[in-house]
């Protein structure tokens, strides 16, 4: 802020630059000097001030290059400052120094242990995809705080309740189930039983039955946690949202599907207007949709759904674009589940081989996705060989269509970026929105 100091400085300086010159007139006629030489003198003084000025202005300019240089002149003369060990950690993670930026962050908890410093950055690992990473983070967090707090305090029970997102998106959901039971009745008795971190402790103790093969159980106690979530938090809030995707999946996993549909359908009504803030919801709530369609044999229905969430992604984020490259990629699945039930064994499997190529472009072979993709187009690979002989050497039908194309409506089907493919992680499976308030 400190071009807001040049304009008020001026009449300052203006002021001090005139007292000089009438103290400089009024000393040379009292002393009886050459008021030529005074006002040499006083041009030479000038002039070095000036000079003096400009060098500190260039010094001080090269600080302000880069947000780094700037924080770490600050945590040079004040190694105590708050904001220069925290923004020093992030910076330090983002460059890839990860014991660097645990060193700021944890200076940064001990000047102000109710600040969740670790979980700020591990926010930036969830983002990208780095799950491990933002674990990681948290559990370091959530003790550094704990030691200083202690375990009931209400900004580690929030920082609990990151790491408890962070594990069942990574995975390990019955980790994050141990986690919310052995911090649940702290977090209800402080935060209470409508807070965001308590409501998602709470689906994450329903997500490990869902685990262990009691959907049914879970969905019974996900049905009030969702009631609570709409009543405490609202329709749309991304808590509420997220235990209704469990409540779904637990629906869909005891095979009531027609309960499933019937949820997510009346979640995404309750988005009478999306906007971008809640664009992201909206999505998740359609692939879940989709996905109950596709399982529960309504193929046609489900490749309607994903084929206008992939118009919807290219109208907003053009051709190449991420979103728009995840949802082609999905709508090429449904796709190819409706030509398979179709008995149309070679289309499903043209589909699948583009899918594994590309995947294998950008992926690789040893990626997850790749292999899952891998499995399915073996699969559609025996189920096309066992519809339709093939010929000594071939690895599908003489007649699989080389271009998908849908006559009825006079357009290619998919068109496939592999410039640009992205890591597609399962919306079916953990939690994929915050824990923490906004």
């Amino acid at each position: 802020n400190e071009h807001r100091m040049y304009q008020p400085l001026a009449a300052v300086v203006t002021a001090l630059v005139l007292a000089a010159v009438t103290a400089a007139d009024a000393a040379a006629g009292r002393f009886r000097l050459d008021r030529a030489r005074v006002g040499r003198l006083l041009a030479v003084v000038a002039g070095c001030v000036i000079a003096a000025l400009s060098l500190l202005t260039l010094l001080r300019n090269s600080l302000y290059t880069s947000v780094d240089r700037i924080w770490l002149d600050v945590y040079h003369h004040d190694p105590g400052n708050l904001r220069a060990n925290w923004f020093l950690a992030g910076i330090f993670d983002t460059a890839g120094e990860d014991e660097l930026a645990e060193q700021f962050a944890a200076r940064a908890v001990a000047l102000k242990p109710t600040e969740a410093i670790f979980n700020d950055i591990a926010a930036h690992h969830m983002s990208s995809g780095d799950y491990a990473g933002a674990v990681r983070l948290c559990r370091k967090g959530v003790a550094l705080q704990e030691q200083a707090l202690g375990g009931d305090h209400a900004a580690v029970l929030r920082a609990r309740g990151d790491l408890i997102v962070a594990l069942a998106m990574q995975g390990e959901r019955e980790e994050a189930a141990r986690q919310g039971a052995g911090a649940i009745d702290a977090m209800r008795r402080v935060l209470g039983p409508g807070d965001p971190v308590t409501i998602t402790a709470e689906g994450a103790m329903a997500d490990a039955l869902i685990a262990v093969g009691d959907a049914a159980g879970a969905a019974g106690r996900l049905r009030d946690i969702v009631a609570v979530a709409r009543r405490q938090l609202g329709p749309t809030a991304p808590v509420t949202t997220n235990m209704t995707l469990l409540l779904a999946r637990a629906l869909r996993e005891s095979g009531d599907l027609s309960a499933a549909e019937a949820v997510l359908r009346g979640a995404i009504a309750d988005f009478r207007r999306p906007s971008v803030r809640t664009a992201e919801q909206v999505r998740l709530l359609e692939h879940m949709l989709a996905s109950t369609l596709t399982a529960a044999g309504r193929h046609g229905e489900a490749v309607a759904l994903r084929r206008r969430m992939a118009d919807a992604a290219r109208a907003e984020h053009g051709e190449n674009h991420p979103s728009t490259l995840r949802a082609a990629k999905q709508l090429a699945e449904a796709m190819a589940a409706e030509a398979a039930a179709a008995g149309d064994h070679a289309a499903a499997l043209r589909l699948w081989g583009l899918l594994h190529d590309d995947a294998l472009k950008m992926l690789g072979p040893d990626d997850p996705e790749t292999q899952r993709l891998a499995r399915e187009l073996e699969a559609a690979r025996a189920a096309a060989a066992s519809s339709r002989p093939l010929a000594p050497g071939a690895t599908e039908p003489a007649d699989a269509p080389r271009r998908m194309t849908n006559r009825r409506r006079g357009r290619p089907r998919l068109r496939l970026c592999s410039d640009s493919y992205e890591r597609v992680q399962a919306d079916d499976h953990g939690m994929s929105v915050s824990a923490s308030p906004s």
